[in-house]
């Protein structure tokens, strides 16, 4: 291999030298020989033929001549694997998915603001709406329509404090159409959100919140039992009574209580009223 470049620089050098040779001798005879005259030239291209080429493909045949076997010069195409980061952008430009992560850290944090200490809706929300909003950033989205969205979004919630009777969250449907079919610059991409998409998504929307809404009510007519509310309405026994205070058996637990009534040891009570750490009884018309 080492005597095969030798023989093609040797045959390079060569090239160079009849080349600059070529070069002096039609400057020297530039003004003998008429202009018409026709002179013999020699190109690059052509010189390399006739000296250099046939020594460079022996070179390259060497070259290809290892001390293990000989090898090809056959390619095979390559391709790229993605990378994790690669996989997971490329999941998020998707203006669907977008529009969903969006949705449910809207939700996600109103819930949580709502409920306070669920702690799960706004760690979901909040990652799920940061994820949203970078997608957004990936796409060549028109941010009147996110605007829209999240107007319809707000007015959705709306409707679940408010006695409309589902104006407000018509209207928000509305606004979370009309920002779904101006979300995505079409002009650039040519991508569209579907209808059949936007509606499921704004209807599940305010079934969800209606449905929150039927369930908060529902908490707050439910009875409290917890705390000292608890015990109202608890019956009891009386267990001691005297001129200065009187005792019952209430749940489990000696209280003691009023009663605008006489009572007798054995009396059934009902606790009407708490005031401090007395309890404000009524006498049931039946004994124990």
């Amino acid at each position: 291999m080492k005597g095969a470049w030798q023989r093609m620089t040797a045959y390079g050098l060569r090239l160079l030298f009849c080349s600059i040779s070529m070069w002096v001798l039609s400057s020297a005879y530039a003004n003998v020989i008429p202009a018409t005259a026709s002179v013999p030239t020699i190109t690059t291209s052509s010189a390399a033929s006739y000296f250099f080429a046939p020594h460079l493909s022996l070179a390259v045949a060497q070259t290809l001549s290892t001390s293990y076997s000989n090898t090809t010069s056959d390619t095979h195409e390559a391709s790229p694997m993605p990378t994790g980061r690669n996989r997971l952008l490329a999941s998020l430009a998707n203006p669907e998915v977008a529009l969903v992560l969006l949705m449910i850290g809207i939700f996600g944090l109103f819930f949580e603001f709502t409920n306070p200490g669920m702690t799960l809706p706004g760690v979901v929300g909040a990652i799920c709406l940061l994820l949203g909003l970078y997608a957004f950033e990936l796409l060549p989205v028109n941010w009147a329509g996110v605007a829209l969205i999240s107007v319809g979004a707000m007015l959705m919630i709306a409707e679940a404090f408010l006695p409309t009777f589902g104006i407000v969250a018509l209207g928000g449907l509305v606004a979370f159409f009309l920002g779904g079919l101006f979300l995505m610059n079409s002009d650039a991409t040519g991508v569209t959100l579907s209808i059949p998409f936007l509606l499921g998504i704004g209807v599940a929307s305010v079934v969800l919140l209606f449905a929150a809404g039927a369930m908060a009510a529902t908490a707050h007519k439910r009875k409290v039992v917890t705390g000292r509310e608890e015990m109202l309405g608890l019956p009891g026994v009386v267990t001691m009574v005297g001129d200065q205070a009187s005792y019952a058996d209430v749940r489990g637990e000696s209280w003691r209580i009023q009663c605008r009534e006489p009572l007798s040891v054995g009396d059934l009570i009902q606790v009407i009223s708490i005031e401090g750490l007395t309890l404000q009884v009524v006498r049931q018309p039946f004994r124990k």
